[in-house]
């Protein structure tokens, strides 16, 4: 078989290490690297939890990059890239198409990108956003402009469990399958008595609302305030506590949450073993909708102060026939608390996090298999 490049946007994280395989790849012979590009795309960026591999390079321009290319034969290696196709990116993509390099996309959030209703569309142009819609639009036409121009071909292959993202090939997402293992496995270890669980997103401290959506640290300075009020409402009406599911990349002092109890690289047990789950938008979604929990969508007049990602929880949130709750300005004792309906349970799983040629397969032969075709 070939051998492996995966070029990211980002550092190395544990996460992404595992869902890339890179462990699986090496253990079949593979000869794999990962090319951290970051400082290209995103200078300055830092994650708190990225890792080191003797198998990573890194990157601090496209030169660098080409200098790489230069240095090996590319037909001997499967380049999976881990960076949006954006016009910004236009001379990244470029050079990959220059120098014939096979590319393949394995999109491991297929349910990160959802369906917008024509009116949402048309409403956001007529908001105080008009000109960041105007500019990313123009920017995509430019894209493609520059894509015809250059002729650069688009990936190879694109492997995704999204039903409304164009592909060539179906995989699981990775949360399915670590859902499947978790049911098989029983975890129990980890709170031994009830509690309802919060999904942090490490707002407004995550790197990429700082560095893609251009997010300032301020704009969330009431955020802590209004969801531990939140939290101590829920507390003292259902008498559990509240446990804070912490995001991969945060880093948490321990007084953000009034004193809870912060749990981090456990979220997904963390669901697993609750009966209510309140988030905003994450894509942590997939163990609620398939644990069969009950999930309470909350935002505050903070978090709505980035608007892309107001909208994502409205979407989110309508996909699966639920309300989203200002915690602001509601009242708590009209927030509803129960399950998501069997139809748009089911409808989800299958439009976003597996199909019926994949649910039943790995990820991991899935792909081995695809690798082998092309050798």
């Amino acid at each position: 078989m070939k051998n492996i490049i995966i070029i990211g946007h980002e550092p190395l994280t544990k996460k992404n290490k595992s869902n890339f395989f890179i462990d699986k790849y090496l253990e079949k012979g593979l000869s794999t690297s990962y090319w951290d590009a970051s400082q290209v795309f995103y200078p300055g960026m830092h994650l708190n939890d990225e890792i080191q591999e003797i198998y990573i390079k890194k990157f601090n321009t496209l030169k660098m990059i080409e200098n790489q290319l230069k240095s090996i034969d590319v037909s001997q290696y499967i380049f999976i890239i881990e960076v949006n196709e954006y016009w910004k990116n236009r001379q990244f993509f470029r050079l990959l198409n220059r120098y014939n390099c096979y590319t393949i996309c394995i999109d491991m959030y297929g349910n990160s990108v959802l369906p917008i209703p024509l009116q949402e569309k048309i409403r956001k142009l007529f908001t105080k956003n008009f000109f960041t819609s105007i500019s990313n639009f123009t920017n995509r036409i430019l894209y493609r402009i520059y894509k015809k121009y250059y002729n650069i071909q688009s990936f190879q292959r694109l492997f995704t469990s999204s039903e409304i993202i164009s592909h060539t090939d179906k995989i699981n997402h990775p949360d399915y399958e670590d859902f499947k293992n978790l049911e098989k496995n029983n975890t129990n270890d980890i709170q031994k008595k009830q509690y309802i669980v919060f999904v942090d997103t490490y707002f407004p401290y995550h790197p990429d609302l700082k560095h893609v959506y251009k997010i300032k640290e301020n704009d969330g300075k009431e955020y802590h305030k209004s969801i531990n009020k939140f939290f101590s409402f829920l507390e003292e009406k259902y008498q559990v506590p509240v446990v804070i599911a912490a995001h991969p990349k945060s880093e948490y002092k321990g007084d953000e949450f009034n004193g809870r109890t912060i749990i981090k690289y456990k979220t997904n047990e963390l669901i697993y073993l609750s009966q209510i789950v309140i988030l905003h938008a994450s894509n942590a979604i997939s163990y609620v909708v398939l644990g069969d929990k009950s999930p309470v969508f909350i935002t505050t007049d903070d978090y709505n102060s980035a608007p892309i990602l107001a909208k994502r929880i409205k979407v989110l949130a309508n996909i699966l026939g639920k309300k989203v709750y200002n915690i602001d300005s509601c009242n708590f004792q009209s927030i509803e608390i129960s399950k998501i309906d069997n139809n748009y349970r089911n409808k989800y799983i299958y439009s976003y996090l597996t199909s019926k040629e994949t649910e039943e397969k790995r990820n991991i032969d899935i792909l081995l298999s695809f690798y082998q075709s092309i050798s």
